[in-house]
Formats: C-alpha cells, structure tokens, sequence
C-alpha cells in the first residue's frame, strides 16, 4: 500500500486528477477486501471527486461500486443503494455493457427473497 500512497503523491504533484484517482480508486478496493469498510469509504469518497474533476466517468462508476460495497459492510444500506443507482446511471449514460449486470443486481436486492430468488 504504500508505494501507491507514493504514487498518490507523484500524481497530486503533478496536478493528474485522473492517476490519483486510480490510486486512490485501488486503495479504497484494498481497504475493502481487508473489511475496513470506514477507510474504504473514505478513500472511495475522495476517488469518485478525482474521478468527476478529470471527467472520468467510468472511474467514478467503478469507485461508487467499492463505495456501494463498503457502505453496506459498513452497515449502511440506504447509502450503498444511491451509490449502486448513481454508478447504474453513469453506466447507462456511457452505454457500457455492465449496466444491464448492474440493473440485475439492483432488482435483486429489491426482491423481498433475497438476491437468491433472481438467479445466477
């Protein structure tokens, strides 16, 4: 982790919104996968802002699902849905083929039986 804080730092010095984004979007994908969802949360919050400065909007979509998922670990359903339809919306704006994946997942979770009643 730490030569990506370093490199947070090359790209900050540089005044690249897009790189620090990427760091900070793989940061916050570290901090998730070892559970500690706050500091996900938090690196994830600063990502997606980097991601919309530099205008990339497939960043920022990919960033609100590490949120999404963090928030929910972290407790927090009502965030992590917003999160899920603001990332589906970006999707469905770029026309990208995960949105149809995304919109899958998001009525699943809508199913009073759980994400197992929608299927693989």
């Amino acid at each position: 982790m730490e030569s990506l804080r370093q490199a947070r730092v090359i790209f900050r010095d540089l005044d690249y919104a897009y790189g620090e984004g990427l760091v900070l979007d793989k940061l916050a994908n570290i901090h998730h996968s070892l559970c500690r969802f706050d500091d996900a949360i938090a690196v994830g919050v600063e990502a997606s802002a980097l991601h919309a400065e530099a205008g990339n909007r497939l960043g920022e979509a990919s960033t609100l699902d590490v949120l999404a998922r963090s928030l929910e670990g972290a407790g927090r359903p009502a965030e992590a849905r917003a999160h899920r339809l603001r990332a589906l919306g970006i999707l469905e704006e770029l026309g990208h083929p995960d949105a149809e994946v995304r919109q899958a997942q998001l009525a699943a979770t809508d199913d009073p039986a759980g994400p197992e009643a929608a299927g693989p």
